[in-house]
């Protein structure tokens, strides 16, 4: 048998082989679950088959798919396997399948068995001791030992394979020879990932002091403590360690010795370059934040950051605990997840208190991305969309990064395909439809941040570096275009200022956005669109004509309103469709006709009137409604839809509003305010001078808040602005 035939698994006979034997043997046996699919192909599947079996023949009871303590004891007790083990003609069973099972594991791990049979010849011994060579062993006798049968029982590969690097190999045959019986067998492929992560911090805790049983390849507090400063002149295993990691940081350094001469200098740059790369202080030696910064994805998560990103409406007293506390940009989000009561969006008012507090802003776009099933290229396409026209709402100016998230630990076959088909997405919406006006960044683990960057399909990334558990984030170094590395998540300040944060080390790279385009303001929800119709038919490129016809039928405006009437702020907005009017064109909110609001405003107001104003005449009512929602009237609409985000006594609101009007049979306009701020106590002033119509606008909008308001909203709350609408309707001349 050749390694070359052993090798080539897809359909292997001597792998079909295996698994036809495991079926026939422990099909039905306790525990050893159902039969393995027959394909000739290695996989986990099969190793953990072998391991359950080895289990069984080791009187194992409840086998599972791990080599754990229970059968390393066991398998040590039976006698580890060597030359001459087994009989010819079959003698001892359980021999005779423990050896298969052990030639079984050879032939999915690519070493020649000497025959898929009972007996331990010299083919068989050779073969370990070329596996106990490719893992860089000490002991390389042929000789089946525990740790070496454990081997065996994995996934593991002891030889290069393809993106491979020579060095990195080197260093994890090394790990293997030194520290092997502390961190077990690691693989040797030259791929830095979590298991050679753990080795070398495996190695630290040996050099470290930290006895076997209390190790655990993590970086917790005792590690951390034993973490040594190294200078130029030291000769110690601590310098062979690290000169690892800086490999495994993708640094070259010029030899992998245990000394670090006086007289080298390189070695010394290497260190300050990491340093400055990861804004570390730079210190000319190697301290307790660089080795955490080598070795973990927070770092040292305790350092101070001057970014941060949050879920949580700013404030101004908040504002001012992030200025308070060194902070200069905060990561905001573009929107809310659609169905979700978790209100995580940026709004216009707080963006403005962001600004005067002087902090710059960098946009997030997230919907769910928890998880694989959620990413595909058409998706990317709409959140581009989505996000592109969020951010154009919001002012940001161009080049602009949006960063769009993978909160998960994907792993690398789904970063390969959907991860990769959704940034693809993305950006052909952005070259094809937007022309490049936001940049695509992307937010997620380092794997995933890296592999998207060099496809070109990323600008910045934003690394979730707290999640350490992360597969993404062990074994892999920060991406080369990092802009924000999120390493902490905690509450800073007290009060009304208390705010939740993730702490984020700011790279520079990106310099977030403290300036904006200016809204154009108006002051009704009339003008602006008044010649829309001919708008459709002319002064659009042909990448818009593209993109209304292919992307969904819609357009959005190029601009962003301000829209003030009387004490009501907020941002009005516009899209465009093309088509037979639909439902599923609204973004907010139920649907209702222009008719059956009008009846339902004439009822409510009825009510309201009669019980808070006596006196003033259903007539004034029809008058105030007839001028609001009726045909020729101010909101001369088809449908209007609205909801309501937070409403309190202190007049802080978010309330979104949307309106359909027909310019033709085929071409709807939509029109769409967020109020993000009403006063109630100026609408009580007799003093005020506001006109007719932001009279009327003012009753519209309240009416709209009340008719939305939750079934948990309080009295006080519902009484206000019932109230409210009572006073305005008596300041209308009738």
């Amino acid at each position: 048998m050749t390694d070359s035939l052993i090798q080539n698994n897809s359909g292997d006979p001597w792998v079909r082989s295996v698994q036809q034997w495991l079926n026939g043997t422990y099909e039905g046996r306790t525990s050893f679950e159902r039969p393995i699919d027959v394909n000739g192909r290695t996989g986990w599947t099969t190793v953990y088959a072998l391991t359950r079996a080895l289990q069984l023949e080791l009187g194992i009871t409840s086998p599972v798919n791990n080599f754990g303590p229970s059968t390393q004891s066991s398998y040590r007790a039976f006698g580890e396997l060597e030359e001459g083990d087994g009989a010819e003609f079959f003698e001892d069973a359980k021999t005779h399948n423990i050896l298969r099972i052990l030639k079984g594991a050879m032939i999915c791990k690519g070493y020649d068995p000497g025959g898929f049979n009972g007996y331990f010849n010299e083919v068989t011994k050779s073969s370990i001791q070329n596996l106990q060579r490719d893992a860089g062993l000490p002991v390389q006798d042929g000789k089946v030992y525990v740790h070496v049968m454990q081997a065996l029982l994995t996934m593991d590969a002891y030889r290069l394979t393809p993106g491979g690097d020579a060095t990195v190999q080197e260093i994890q045959r090394a790990l293997n020879n030194r520290y092997y019986e502390y961190s077990g067998v690691n693989p040797c492929d030259g791929h830095y990932q979590r298991q050679t992560n753990r080795a070398l911090i495996h190695g630290l805790q040996t050099e470290i002091g930290i006895p076997k049983a209390s190790q655990t390849g993590a970086m917790g507090p005792a590690t951390r403590a034993g973490l040594p400063n190294l200078h130029p002149g030291t000769s110690s295993p601590f310098v062979r360690l690290f000169k690892y990691a800086l490999v495994f940081n993708r640094y070259t350094v010029p030899n992998l010795n245990a000394t670090w001469n006086q007289s080298d200098s390189s070695l010394l740059g290497i260190i300050n370059s990491f340093q400055r790369f990861t804004m570390l202080p730079v210190t000319n030696h190697l301290n307790k934040d660089t080795w955490l910064s080598l070795l973990v994805s927070t770092g040292n998560p305790d350092r101070p950051g001057t970014a941060c990103d949050t879920s949580t409406r700013v404030t101004p007293a908040r504002a001012k605990t992030l200025i308070d506390n060194g902070y200069t940009h905060v990561g905001r989000y573009l929107t809310n997840v659609e169905g979700s009561t978790f209100d995580k969006k940026l709004y216009h008012s707080e963006l403005r208190d962001i600004l005067n507090a002087g902090l710059s802003v960098f946009p997030i776009y997230q919907l769910d991305g928890r998880s694989a099933s959620n990413f595909d290229y058409d998706v990317g396409v709409e959140h581009y969309k989505a996000a592109y026209q969020a951010a154009l709402d919001f002012g940001f100016q161009n080049g602009t990064t949006i960063y769009f998230a993978v909160d998960f630990d994907a792993y690398g076959h789904e970063i390969d395909t959907q991860i990769m088909d959704y940034f693809r997405g993305l950006n052909d919406a952005m070259n094809t439809f937007f022309g490049t006006r936001y940049q695509v960044g992307i937010y997620g683990p380092r794997s995933a941040c890296i592999t998207i960057s060099e496809n070109d399909l990323a600008r910045y990334s934003f690394v979730s570096g707290m999640s350490t558990g992360f597969s993404g984030n062990l074994g892999y170094p920060l991406p080369q275009n990092w802009a924000f590395d999120q390493i902490k998540e905690f509450t800073i300040g007290t009060g009304s200022g208390a705010i939740a944060i993730d702490n984020n080390i700011n790279s520079g790279r990106d310099p977030g956005s403290s300036e904006f385009n200016t809204p154009e303001e108006v002051y009704s929800f009339e003008s602006n669109w008044s010649n829309l119709d001919t708008g459709f038919n002319e002064g659009w490129t042909l990448s818009d004509k593209e993109y209304f016809l292919k992307m969904g039928g819609h357009k959005s405006f190029s601009k962003s309103y301000r829209y003030r009437s009387g004490y009501i702020e907020g941002n009005l907005t516009g899209r465009i469709f093309f088509g037979n009017p639909s439902r599923e064109w609204f973004d907010v909110g139920n649907v209702i006709s222009r008719d059956a609001l009008y009846n339902q405003a004439r009822s409510w107001t009825e009510a309201i009137v009669n019980s808070s104003v006596p006196g003033i005449s259903v007539q004034a009512v029809e008058s105030t409604f007839a001028n609001l929602i009726s045909p020729g009237g101010v909101f001369d609409v088809q449908e209007v839809s609205s909801r309501i985000l937070g409403l309190d006594e202190n007049g802080w609101n978010i309330i979104e509003l949307e309106t359909r009007r027909e310019i033709s049979d085929l071409v709807h306009v939509f029109e769409k305010i967020t109020v993000d701020r009403i006063n109630f106590n100026q609408w009580w002033d007799d003093n005020i001078g506001l006109s007719y119509l932001e009279v009327i606008e003012g009753i519209a909008i309240l009416w709209l808040a009340l008719v939305s308001l939750p079934a948990s909203a309080s009295v006080a709350i519902i009484s206000l602005v019932t109230r409210t609408i009572a006073r305005l309707i008596t300041r209308l001349a009738f």
